[in-house]
């Protein structure tokens, strides 16, 4: 387990679910980017991906699900 999932884990309930599930979804792309030894262009990719996951702002996260709704109906 990283370091970062164990603090994570230890103040868990000190924060919103949102921003749980921000620091989540980066965590499991962080941890799937360590894995990629092979493909510096794959694991490049994911870290990007697990930044812009922890940076989300939840406003700017509310507003994409209003108009991924209005666009799909």
């Amino acid at each position: 387990m990283l370091v970062l999932e164990e603090i994570y884990r230890s103040k868990k309930n000190e924060h919103s679910k949102p921003f749980n599930l921000r620091i989540q979804r980066s965590l499991s792309w962080f941890k799937k980017a360590l894995i990629l030894h092979d493909d510096l262009d794959l694991q490049f990719i994911t870290v990007w991906v697990a930044f812009n996951a922890l940076y989300t702002q939840e406003q700017a996260a509310d507003q994409e699900q209003y108009t991924l709704r209005h666009f799909l109906s």
